[in-house]
């Protein structure tokens, strides 16, 4: 990979006299982190050594760039940034970030643009044509996300003047406009739901509205049958990665207020009774121990 090296002197004075002395040797990625020197070939390394006999002024930061063009694809820029922040997000974020990147990096392959070539047209031209190949506005609008996180950290590390993504009129999703059964029609779900094996699970996310993974994430030690509570502190989701379906199990909710207790209704104290009852009957006869 084409990264930067640093190296930086410091001027000391010892006993009245001056002399300039050379710190150890860093290298750092296109974010700023500082790379183990194992990453380094031979070829590398003797760029900044041996010691350059003073020729430098005090206090200088010296960039030697190990590429002929100090500025990357942008489609590259992409995958080196999201390697970089994989181990700073959850496994679900970065699933999300993968996909986007890829449909960002795949189109600005194609034009062959430089990181600090991108133009706010560049960026203006991709989310048009993500829409005309049917992508939605909600999807343009995650896009844009990542795109501008993307370049926010390239700015940050001072590898473009200023964030483009910032000079655009970015994709606004559509108002949410939220749906809800009548009194009427959720008697007539849970009619049509007597003796359904997943009954239950529907009857949790219709009562109490949670969310996929966390009506799915419920453990039994998250219910409190003597104080009629449900904390939701548990999720379980499934992750497309690279091409492989994970399933996650994860005691970090979406957001802070997703980790709540809620009461624990009469009805569905005695249908979790119930089901516990079951499942307990099941495991004692055929020692099933995940129940």
């Amino acid at each position: 990979e084409d990264y930067p090296i640093y190296v930086a002197q410091l001027t000391m004075e010892v006993n009245g006299i001056s002399d300039k002395v050379n710190l150890d040797y860093y290298l750092y990625d296109i974010y700023g982190n500082q790379l183990n020197m194992s990453v380094c070939n031979g070829e590398i390394i003797s760029e900044i050594l041996p010691y350059n006999n003073g020729n430098n002024s005090n206090n200088e930061v010296i960039a030697i760039d190990n590429s002929q063009n100090d500025s990357p694809l942008f489609s590259d820029y992409m995958y080196e940034w999201l390697n970089s922040t994989k181990a700073h997000i959850q496994i679900s974020t970065y699933s999300n970030y993968l996909m986007r990147t890829k449909s960002i990096a795949n189109y600005f392959k194609e034009k062959n643009i430089r990181l600090n070539e991108l133009k706010p047209k560049d960026i203006q031209d991709f989310y048009t044509a993500m829409q005309e190949k049917g992508k939605s506005i909600q999807e343009c609008h995650h896009l844009h996300i990542v795109l501008h996180r993307a370049l926010q950290i390239a700015y940050r590390c001072d590898y473009i003047p200023s964030n483009p993504a910032d000079k655009i009129e970015k994709p606004k999703s559509p108002k949410y406009k939220a749906k809800f059964y009548t009194a009427a029609q959720m008697a007539t779900l849970f009619e049509k739901l007597e003796g359904d094996p997943y009954g239950f699970v529907y009857k949790l996310t219709a009562i109490y509205g949670l969310r996929r993974s966390e009506v799915i994430g419920l453990r039994w030690s998250s219910i409190d049958f003597e104080n009629n509570t449900i904390t939701l502190d548990h999720s379980v989701i499934q992750c497309d990665i690279e091409g492989k379906k994970k399933i996650i199990s994860k005691d970090v909710m979406k957001n802070q207020s997703s980790m709540r207790t809620l009461p624990l209704l009469p009805s569905i104290k005695e249908m979790l009774l119930n089901l516990k009852k079951e499942r307990d009957s099941f495991k004692k006869h055929f020692d099933i121990s995940q129940f």
